[in-house]
């Protein structure tokens, strides 16, 4: 196996033949591969940048005129990766590698931003803490740009995961996006459409498939780490206060117990009536 793809390889796809078992790499020619692996395909020399081959070790680069035209030979190379003749090739694509400049924005601009970053990881590799971006006045904008790269999923159309666009961390929603970032519908996360013609049931509850929220019996993520058992306000991931931090450990159920345990407050008389009033409502 040759080295893997440089990230700098922009809209590049990288195929390396498969060894057989006696060890030895059946040689293609570059005519028969791009004959075989990219006319045949649809694909014409106008939407070739380049053709790289190293024909007796197996490897093939193939460059592409746009991000868009590699996308869409990745995912069909993807998509067919258990048929002939991808199936022949270990297949690499610049497009899982390279580091993304995005861009997030939460309407609540005092959101914390280690609230932000912990649930950015579990979508992508944040390479870069978010930075605020600044006007030409030196305002921010109340938007964050932050580095990252995007994680592999081999279920996923293009092998490649794709953080949600929309999102929540507790109350406060935002939205996120980055170069190359496909169309997805908001409701079902799934390419080809949009909310308003999508048909499938998507509970908003546990954002599983095949019920309502009303009907779910299913416990919700928390929507900062996604697991379950907690909401985002006691989420062991949450960014901890100034405040929480200088208390000692256990103070916190302490003085929740504390406040349990002490007696109400008895009803006490007005001067003008003599009546008994119940305690203040603070």
């Amino acid at each position: 196996m040759s080295r893997p793809l440089n990230p700098w390889f922009h809209n590049t796809v990288k195929m390396q033949r498969k060894v057989e078992s006696d060890g030895s790499t059946p040689e293609l020619s570059r005519k028969t591969f791009t004959e075989l692996l990219v006319t045949k395909m649809g694909f014409t020399a106008a939407e070739i940048w380049c053709i790289m081959s190293d024909a007796p070790k197996g490897t093939y680069l193939l460059t592409f005129m746009s991000e868009s035209i590699c996308r869409r030979y990745w995912q069909m190379c993807w998509s067919r990766r258990d048929e002939k003749p991808f199936s022949d090739f270990h297949l690499e694509c610049q497009l899982v590698l390279e580091v993304k400049r995005m861009t997030v924005h939460v309407y609540n601009p005092h959101v914390n931003i280690q609230d932000l970053t912990t649930f950015l990881r579990r979508h992508c590799t944040v390479t870069r803490e978010p930075s605020r971006n600044l006007d030409s006045d030196g305002i921010w904008d109340g938007k964050w740009t932050v580095m990252v790269k995007l994680k592999e999923d081999p279920t996923a159309p293009d092998g490649i995961h794709h953080p949600p666009s929309s999102f929540s961390l507790g109350r406060d929603s935002g939205y996120l996006y980055y170069p190359g970032q496909p169309k997805l519908c908001n409701k079902c996360s799934k390419p080809g459409h949009t909310a308003k013609d999508c048909t499938v049931q998507v509970c908003k509850n546990c954002k599983r498939e095949g019920h309502t929220a009303r009907a779910c019996k299913e416990e919700a993520p928390c929507n900062l780490c996604g697991a379950v058992g907690h909401r985002f306000k006691d989420c062991p991931q949450r960014a901890k206060s100034y405040s929480q931090l200088a208390k000692p450990p256990g103070r916190e159920a302490q003085e929740e117990a504390a406040a349990a345990s002490l007696p109400v407050p008895a009803p006490r008389k007005t001067k003008e009536t003599g009546r008994r009033k119940g305690p203040r409502q603070e």
